[in-house]
This record gives structure tokens, C-alpha cells and sequence, in this order.
């Protein structure tokens, strides 16, 4: 078969091609360090690489939402702690007050300590992380705790009947002593102006025996002589108000609380693995009690306390020092689960940083280069390409004149 001097130039410029190409893509390999610089390499290995990428990627991501977490309950664990020791110093000053040892004076002396540490509390309960309360619960932009009693939005019942179109709203300026979580509950149906209701002050469990009517003419009072402050039976100056729309229901219900928490009941929770998420946070009202709960609020308690070292009373002291030991129990309980969720999250960083060192190295094994090898590898495209560099400069420099000799 007769082979013409085009085709064998063709052939000559084809594999010379192939040889610097090859030549390039080990170039390529040696500078990056890496196997794998563009699908052509090693597409199914390239596939491989781009997973284990991925599952690093995620693994990159719970290990900043487990960093995250650590530093916000690490916060909490302190705060906590120093709850505790502001409880274990007021339980010293009741179970020392309670006795007769000590007079009007050094019981007024007390109250004023006890006062620091409702405030030492205040500032405990807005603690913040990167700006954020981290008592507050999803309000977390917003302070915790305040000195003074805040009166919130009256808040609908959930099963209301939809008859009401209107709202409840609330207002006043609260002079009572302790927390409470009003309840409005429709005794008489009908529309306002007309409806009667009845108050509890402590969420619903005990009811006051009087009724109230509902005001066209704005807000009325919120009371119940069921109440726990002394005088019973004191408006202290929340006020219920009802927009004139609709027809109130028997057994419908609008819930006010007064309280000096301004966060809510939220949980923050945050994914720290594969179907695995951590609650982060201890609402304010878990923390310190909700609000109504005298027994168990913290705030309520110390505020009892104070009061009764004020009016030099010792049977409201030896009270107070009883439900100080609730509260120091409370604070034990909310410290353990904490501490809990904290060795929780060093089990997961464990986990992940193996999970990360087995999924590097496998990546690793896929997409790095043996340099030793590549540099054999290359000298020998290198030897290749000069031979074929010279076998292409003696076939293409033979002319007529070679055969005729």
C-alpha cells in the first residue's frame, strides 16, 4: 500500500500532539499536586470526590453548629452557677434572719441586701452571647429580665369560640408584689357591655367567686379576691379591654401575664449531626419560674423575702427560706441538664472529628498525587517525546535524492 508524505506528516503532527498533551496533563498533575484537575482525569473518581466533599462540607457545618452551641450553653452552665450562689447566700441571710437573734434593724439591713441580689439576678438573667439574651428563649434580641414588672398582651384562648371577632387588650400599671398569669374566663355569654367574667391569678388553677362586667365604655378592672396579696382582694391595676365585635362565649378565655420576664417559652434547637439536633438554650421562666408561680419563681420568692425582712416578719423569713430550698433544687435540676447537653456535645465533636479524619484521607486517596511516581512518569513522556521529536526530523528530512543514492 503506498503511503504518501502527507499522511505521514498527518501521523507525525497527530502523535507528537498526543505525546505534549500527555506531557501537559502530568505538568498539570505535579503543579497542583493534585490527580484529578478536570473530569477527563478521572471521571468516576471525580464523582467519588465530589461526594466525600459534600459529606465534609456538612460535617464543616455541625462542627460550627456544635461550637455554637457549646459557647451558648457553656455561658448558660455560668450563669447558672452563679445563680446558685446567690440562692446559697440568701438561703444563709433567711435561715440567719429567722431566728430571734436579730432585730427590726439588722432585718431592714437584710432586705437591702436581699435587693442586691434581685438585681445581681436581673443582670445574670440577660446574659448575652454575641449580642444575643441567651434567657430569653426566641426573643433572644430582646433583655430577659427587668426591675420592674412588665403587664403583656392579653392573649386569646386557643379554643375561643370564633363567635368573639374582636380583641382583648391590656393595659395599666401594676402595683402588686409578686408575678402573676391572670385569666379572664367568659362566665355569662353575650356581647360587651354585657358579658361577665371571672379572674384567676394563677393561670387557671384557683378562681376568684366574683364576676365582672364588660365595658363599652373601655377598659375594666382585673382582680380576684382570691388573691394572694395582703390586702386581698387589691386591684393592682391591670385592666382588661374588649373591642365591641362579635358575642363573647361562655368559657372563653384571655390569659395577661405580669411578669419581669420579656422573653418566651421558645427552644432554640440546632442540627449537630446526621438526624440529630441539641436544644440550646433554658428559657427564662424555666430558669427562674413562671410567672404566678410564687412558690417556685425566684424573683416572687426573694421579693417575698425582702418584704417580710422588711415588715420584721420571721414566720414570712423561716417562708421564705423553705421555698429558697425549692428554688436552690430548681436551679440544681436546670444545671444537670445543662451539663448533660455539654457532654453530649463533646461525645459529637469526637465523632465528627474521626468522621472528618476518615473522610479526608479517603478524599486524599482519590484526589492527590504520588509525586514520585508523576515525576517518573514524567521523564518518561519526557524521553518519548524528544525520540519522537527526533524520529519526526529524520523521516521528514528525507527527500528524492535519499533514495536515489
Amino acid at each position: 500500500m503506498r503511503v504518501t508524505q502527507s499522511t505521514i506528516y498527518q501521523n507525525i503532527s497527530q502523535n507528537i500532539s498526543k505525546i505534549t498533551e500527555q506531557l501537559k496533563n502530568v505538568n498539570e498533575q505535579i503543579g497542583s499536586s493534585k490527580r484529578i484537575n478536570k473530569p477527563s482525569d478521572d471521571p468516576l473518581g471525580l464523582t467519588h470526590a465530589l461526594n466525600l466533599k459534600g459529606v465534609l462540607s456538612r460535617i464543616n457545618q455541625y462542627g460550627t453548629n456544635i461550637n455554637h452551641s457549646q459557647t451558648w450553653l457553656q455561658a448558660t452552665e455560668s450563669s447558672l452557677q452563679s445563680v446558685q450562689e446567690l440562692i446559697t447566700r440568701a438561703k444563709i441571710l433567711a435561715n440567719q434572719m429567722s431566728t430571734e437573734t436579730y432585730n427590726a434593724t439588722d432585718r431592714a439591713n437584710a432586705a437591702e441586701e436581699v435587693q442586691n441580689i434581685i438585681e445581681q439576678l436581673v443582670q445574670l438573667g440577660n446574659t448575652q452571647v454575641n449580642g444575643r439574651y441567651i434567657f430569653s428563649g426566641d426573643k433572644d434580641r430582646t433583655a430577659a429580665f427587668g426591675l420592674d414588672f412588665t403587664i403583656h398582651p392579653a392573649v386569646a384562648g386557643p379554643l375561643n369560640n370564633a363567635a368573639y371577632t374582636g380583641t382583648a387588650s391590656s393595659s395599666g400599671t401594676y402595683t402588686g408584689l409578686y408575678s402573676k398569669r391572670y385569666v379572664v374566663e367568659i362566665t355569662t355569654p353575650g356581647a360587651v357591655g354585657t358579658a361577665e367574667y371571672r379572674v384567676s391569678e394563677d393561670g387557671g388553677v384557683t378562681w376568684g367567686p366574683n364576676t365582672f362586667t364588660t365595658s363599652l365604655a373601655g377598659p375594666t378592672d382585673v382582680y380576684s379576691d382570691n388573691s394572694r396579696e395582703d390586702p386581698p382582694a387589691d386591684d393592682q391595676g391591670v385592666h382588661i379591654d374588649f373591642t365591641n365585635s362579635g358575642t363573647l362565649t361562655l368559657l372563653d378565655r384571655f390569659t395577661i401575664e405580669v411578669s419581669q420576664y420579656n422573653g418566651d417559652q421558645g427552644d432554640m434547637n440546632i442540627i449537630i449531626g446526621p438526624s440529630a439536633q441539641l436544644k440550646t438554650n433554658v428559657a427564662g421562666d424555666t430558669a427562674f419560674g413562671q410567672a404566678g408561680d410564687t412558690d417556685n419563681n425566684l424573683f416572687d420568692i426573694l421579693a417575698g423575702f425582702k418584704n417580710s425582712l422588711q415588715n420584721n416578719d420571721t414566720l414570712g423569713v423561716q417562708a421564705a427560706l423553705a421555698q429558697l430550698g425549692n428554688a436552690q433544687d430548681n436551679n440544681t435540676s436546670n444545671l444537670a441538664d445543662v451539663g448533660s447537653r455539654l457532654n453530649r456535645i463533646e461525645v459529637n465533636k469526637n465523632m465528627l472529628s474521626e468522621l472528618e479524619a476518615n473522610n479526608t484521607n479517603r478524599l486524599s486517596g482519590i484526589e492527590d498525587l504520588d509525586i514520585a511516581k508523576a515525576s517518573l512518569e514524567l521523564n518518561s513522556k519526557q524521553m518519548i517525546f524528544q525520540a519522537a521529536l527526533y524520529s519526526a526530523a529524520k523521516v521528514t528530512g528525507l527527500s528524492l535524492l535519499n533514495y536515489l543514492k
